[in-house]
């Protein structure tokens, strides 16, 4: 693969059409183009919304899906590409592919390289099973899958471009699926997913995903995207949708019960953050995703408390960290802290986004008073007393530093608590699975990392090296 100008003369894309572009060139270009948004499409629309007998063979259903969708999206996309060189093959030097490879680039090609080492080389290759080949039953994350991946992370950082309807209807199946998720956690089952399901799996399986780790890893990968056209966009109705659908992100995050999905919440959370002190307006959008997402969790615990016998009884118990956001006075100090927060930046920034009846009459009178405002607003004079939180850019490095002392204090917590020395007055947190490391830590990880940590110490050199 190559990148969008790969071998090309300078001045030339990929994807785009150019006016020096033959018909072949600029046919091919439009190939490869649509047939990458189709790809997309069918990963980010259709694939999330698919099933056929509701929970019970949900893996296997999902990657029959992805593998038919690879199988065939990926082969056209091959042939689409070659025909891409064949058109360009003048301006096209095997030198100039690898020479314009990024360090993700080599990093994608190297593991496939692993990957396939790994594979020809493992026992279970030749002993008939062919789970190297195909992956373990109900997970197939074996060769085949691995390939796939990294045909992907090609086609799409070489050929996808910015396609706002494509990601706009990829939000909204996102918010339908969380949604779902949402009223299943209080016995609304629109699609009777738990029917004849047994009460012990009700709590591992939601939505239309399938098993809950699924679900979230998929959900906090969709949040971002929405959260960004909140974020960025100026547009009324986009900013309402993309509203309800944050708040849709943050109901899902507390009826999931998944630790790591506040971990990736709060990362998320931070990037944004990050960005945000660019610019007042960006400030205040980030503001209003955080209200809304500290009024989602109130919401939710509110319906909680009035419809109690609407819960789904959980075997391994509540979350702490779920019933803490939901329920604490903390998380309520939170919400009306970053309210009056708001309100005070909406404040100091007013001159920038509030027009008075007076102004406003007076930008409608005549040309010469027109022509002397926008002299006025060019010089600055009309934005002087505006709040700048451009200003306030060092929050960056104190929110980095905030970060890593947190999660130093956690690893010191999880390390004295697991070891039983925690003192008297932090004694509750040893009834806190997060802080205890054991076989359950984590949905049993903590079992397969010490099992992996006993593989390691006993491997040999080459399956250190490729496992």
């Amino acid at each position: 693969m190559s990148s969008k100008n790969s071998g090309k003369k300078k001045g030339s894309k990929a994807s785009g059409k150019k006016g020096g572009e033959t018909a072949n060139q600029s046919f091919s270009a439009f190939l490869v183009d649509r047939l990458t948004q189709l790809f997309v499409i069918m990963m980010l629309v259709v694939y999330p919304f698919y099933y056929q007998n509701k929970y019970y063979n949900m893996g296997e259903a999902k990657y029959r899906f992805f593998t038919w969708t690879c199988k065939i999206g990926l082969s056209l996309l091959v042939i689409a590409y070659l025909y891409w060189i064949i058109s360009r093959y003048k301006e096209y030097s095997l030198a100039g592919i690898f020479k314009r490879y990024c360090t993700a680039d080599w990093f994608a090609l190297a593991y496939l390289a692993a990957s396939y080492c790994s594979c020809f080389l493992s026992s279970t290759m030749y002993n008939g099973t062919k789970t190297a080949w195909t992956g373990f039953p109900g997970w197939y994350m074996g060769l085949v899958s691995q390939v796939f991946f990294v045909l992907i992370y090609f086609f799409i950082s070489r050929f996808w471009n910015w396609n706002p309807p494509v990601l706009g209807a990829a939000c909204v199946v996102a918010g339908i699926a969380y949604q779902i998720g949402i009223w299943q956690r209080f016995k609304i089952d629109p699609l009777g997913m738990y029917t004849d399901l047994g009460s012990e799996y009700v709590e591992k399986f939601i939505s239309t995903l399938g098993q809950t780790t699924w679900y979230t890893s998929y959900a906090v990968l969709i949040v971002p995207l929405g959260m960004y056209f909140y974020w960025k966009t100026k547009d009324l109705r986009v900013r309402i949708a993309t509203g309800f659908f944050t708040a849709l992100a943050f109901g899902m995050l507390c009826t999931t019960n998944s630790d790591s999905a506040y971990v990736a919440m709060v990362l998320i959370l931070m990037v944004f953050f990050w960005y945000s002190l660019e610019s007042n307006e960006r400030m205040r959008r980030f503001l209003e995703i955080v209200l809304i997402g500290l009024a989602s969790f109130r919401i939710v615990g509110i319906c909680r408390k009035l419809f109690p016998e609407r819960m789904i009884t959980l075997i391994s118990g509540e979350e702490k960290i779920t019933d803490f956001v939901i329920h604490s006075g903390l998380m309520l100090f939170a919400l009306i802290a970053v309210a009056v927060l708001y309100a005070g930046f909406m404040y100091l920034t007013r001159k920038e986004w509030y027009i008075s009846p007076k102004d406003r009459a007076a930008r409608s009178g005549s040309k010469k008073k027109g022509k002397k405002e926008k002299k006025e607003k060019a010089s600055g004079e009309e934005k002087k007393d505006i709040f700048d939180i451009r200003k306030l850019k060092w929050l960056r490095y104190v929110m980095v530093v905030l970060a890593v002392l947190v999660i130093l204090c956690v690893l010191v917590l999880v390390c004295l608590t697991t070891a039983g020395k925690l003192p008297e007055s932090l004694s509750r947190l040893y009834e806190v699975n997060f802080f205890v490391f054991d076989n359950s830590w984590g949905n049993h990880r903590g079992f397969n990392w010490r099992m992996a940590w006993k593989a390691i110490c006993n491997a040999s050199f080459k399956d250190l090296m490729i496992g």
